[in-house]
């Protein structure tokens, strides 16, 4: 298992990108919690987006989102660093949680 980031441009058109795979990253913090899939499965997408919002922006540091509701999931929070080093946890209630 292995994290990378990969830039990817098509030649004469606007169209560019970067895609990011987590699985080292992604598989030590669920190993850390036991999380419902759709409670992993919504920490896993905050992981993506915030390596993929570090590879954007020059800085050094840390950098963490964070998302609050009043519903299932009341807290998802991912630190990434300048590094490149994530780590997320979330808050739930498995009681409000509907089947996917």
């Amino acid at each position: 298992m292995t994290d990378y980031t990969q830039r990817f441009l098509f030649e004469n058109t606007d169209v560019r990108g970067e895609w990011v795979g987590l699985e080292r990253s992604y598989a030590e913090v669920l190993a850390k919690h036991s999380y419902p899939e759709p409670v992993a499965q919504l920490l896993g997408e905050l992981l993506a987006a915030a390596a993929l919002l570090v590879g954007t922006l020059k800085f050094d540091g840390l950098m963490v989102l964070q998302a609050r509701s009043s519903g299932a999931v009341p807290l998802l929070m991912v630190e990434c660093s300048s590094d490149r080093e994530v780590r997320g946890i979330a808050r739930y209630d498995e009681s409000l949680l509907t089947p996917g």
